[in-house]
């Protein structure tokens, strides 16, 4: 059963790791193509921090499509 437990935790840190990966690349590309300001950035994380705990998490793109708009 510990072997179990432990091979699966491995496989999660290894996803965990590969979307941490792949946030930092999406993160870097729109840093990179925007300019914004401290201030509407601290705004936004906030914003988004409300609307994630309102969702519970389950947050995708069309979403913020649609709260873009």
């Amino acid at each position: 059963m510990k072997s179990i437990v432990a091979e699966s935790d491995n496989r999660q840190s290894k996803i965990i790791f590969k979307l941490a990966v792949e946030l930092a690349m999406l993160m870097n590309v729109v840093a990179a193509s925007s300019e914004i300001d401290e201030i509407s950035l601290a705004r936004l994380r906030g914003e988004c921090i409300q609307e994630v705990k309102r969702l519970n998490g389950n947050f995708r793109f069309e979403d913020a499509v649609e709260w873009q708009s």
